[in-house]
């Protein structure tokens, strides 16, 4: 998904080409790129953790959180595709409360174990999660499964980075 939403994005093309290049199973330049960045932040960022609680306890909450963000895109967003692509089915089934659930698995562990710093790190995801939504409707108008699965694998990157800086101290 991460792959595919970078070679889409960046192909500076128009909404339709964006979404055929999305669903092209292959792999571009840009796709790689995303790839390795990511890998990295979350390797670093882990590197940064000392062994013990605080990286088991990251280890734990970080597909959590990725995974919260999904249903959050899933509760919010309208598919870009006209035929609804395979979201269609998910989005179909959505109640209004998913997204609450969504950010009570997003903010609560996090303020439970790690008050003030948790609840920081729980803000800078929904910030996240909200432009990345957005910018999602401007470039292609709306959501794929593409995206929400980059957006999984950004979330994810995102916590271990202010993770490893906010709570571990690592500057």
């Amino acid at each position: 998904g991460l792959s595919d939403t970078a070679d889409g994005f960046f192909s500076a093309r128009n909404r339709e080409r964006m979404l055929d290049i999305m669903k092209d199973s292959r792999v571009g330049s840009m796709g790689v790129l995303a790839l390795i960045m990511i890998l990295s932040i979350k390797v670093v960022s882990l590197l940064g953790i000392p062994a013990g609680e605080n990286r088991t306890l990251a280890l734990l909450f970080m597909p959590v959180l990725g995974r919260a963000t999904q249903v959050w895109f899933l509760s919010v967003g309208e598919t870009a595709r006209p035929d609804g692509g395979i979201g269609k089915i998910f989005l179909s089934t959505r109640k209004p409360y998913d997204r609450v659930w969504a950010m009570l698995w997003i903010i609560l562990p996090l303020f439970i174990l790690f008050r003030l710093r948790g609840f920081v790190i729980s803000l800078i995801l929904i910030a996240t999660a909200v432009l990345f939504y957005l910018w999602c409707v401007k470039k292609i108008g709306g959501i794929t499964g593409d995206t929400i699965g980059a957006f999984t694998e950004i979330a994810e990157a995102v916590f271990l980075l202010f993770f490893s800086i906010l709570l571990v101290g690592w500057y």
